[in-house]
């Protein structure tokens, strides 16, 4: 029988090796580097196993326990080579990204790495931008000169029963031989609504308090949503809300239509207007930020739930583990900036698995292509 192996490269919490688990993947190796917030290499220990914390530049493939090809073919063994580099430089939501930055270009630190091990899979996930830079155009010629083949996909994490509407760039290499196995999405016209991923955890959620600002997006967005920020305003908030309905406006409320609940982001930027969200639809991309304040201290109020008994609540790690498709057995720190920024720099475990679920079905026969 084939034993699958997983090895990482900028490993962060543990995402994709979670992902990896599931499918019964024998995890190996890990690297992990983050100078300033080494507590994530320890969620990835918590919950993995042992990692590198070192810089992926300094660490020699030697010293890694991954067996090599030749010992891999005589004990029938597939080793799966999954990379996610630093994004901040080709997000979108990065404003200072600089691509000509030492982080932006680490990807070619793993070259020896692929050179060393000749792994029969190699699969890299990153923003979709990343897609597009002269640092993804040179790792895809470097495995077609080592003989791999390629796919390239860009997959939503909703499509794969996570609440989350994630979209990622997914790069999967084979090596000749080896199939590279066709990625369909498993719950591709059926999304997990918020709501239902974490019903059962809202009782246990933090009480929160709605602002002005949120208030104020809610309002200008759809008449039925006002009618949540009305119950669940207090006294003095709810002056806020009246003060912009002008004397004798009056407006038909089909309460059919009236949401269970209601997500709003909590934004400090004067000039960007919350996300809002209602129960059956997915959350928007969890940001690895978003559990602190960029000053290495905590955020303790992260995205408001406001539900249709007027009581306003605020999501905690574990809901936000939920919604990136971590199941309640992984642990957390405690720690929200860590906890939170493992979370939202993960590769989503469900999607993880989906892939690794598709490399060993191609991989039962034992058939190799020339």
């Amino acid at each position: 029988m084939t034993e699958f192996l997983f090895a990482s490269h900028f490993s962060g919490c543990g995402g994709a090796a979670w992902g990896a688990k599931e499918s019964n993947f024998k995890i190996v190796s890990g690297i992990e580097w983050d100078a300033k917030r080494p507590r994530i290499a320890e969620l990835y220990r918590k919950n993995i196993g042992d990692c590198v914390y070192q810089d992926i530049a300094t660490v020699e493939p030697h010293t890694l326990p991954i067996p090599l090809e030749s010992d891999r073919m005589r004990d029938n063994q597939i080793l799966l080579m999954q990379t996610s580099p630093p994004c901040q430089d080709y997000s979108i939501a990065n404003q200072n990204r600089d691509t000509t930055s030492i982080r932006a270009n680490i990807l070619t630190s793993t070259y020896r790495h692929y050179q060393y091990f000749k792994p029969e899979y190699v699969v890299l996930e990153n923003v979709r931008l990343f897609g597009k830079s002269q640092v993804y155009a040179d790792f895809k010629s470097f495995l077609l000169n080592l003989d791999y083949r390629i796919s390239e996909y860009s997959l939503n994490a909703a499509d794969f029963g996570v609440a989350q509407t994630r979209k990622r760039l997914f790069m999967i290499a084979a090596q000749k031989g080896y199939r590279i196995p066709l990625i369909l999405p498993t719950t591709p016209n059926n999304w997990l609504g918020w709501h239902e991923c974490i019903e059962d955890l809202i009782d246990t959620l933090p009480e929160s308090k709605l602002t002005s600002k949120q208030i104020r997006t809610i309002e200008s967005s759809k008449s039925n949503l006002s009618v949540l920020v009305s119950s669940a305003c207090s006294v003095n908030d709810k002056r806020l809300y009246s003060t912009r309905v002008k004397d004798g406006e009056s407006f038909t409320i089909d309460t059919k239509n009236i949401p269970r609940a209601l997500l709003v982001e909590r934004v400090g930027d004067r000039n960007k207007s919350p996300k809002i969200v209602d129960e059956d639809t997915p959350l928007w991309t969890i940001r690895a930020t978003l559990g602190g304040d960029g000053k290495e201290c905590n955020r303790t109020q992260l995205i408001d739930a406001i539900l249709s008994n007027g009581r306003v609540v605020t999501l905690n790690t574990r809901a936000l583990a939920r919604l990136q498709g971590f199941n309640d057995n992984y642990q957390f720190l405690g720690i929200t900036r860590y906890d939170v920024r493992g979370i939202g720099k993960s590769v989503c475990p469900p999607v993880m698995s989906a892939i690794c679920d598709a490399i060993k079905s191609v991989n039962k026969s034992n058939l190799k292509w020339e």
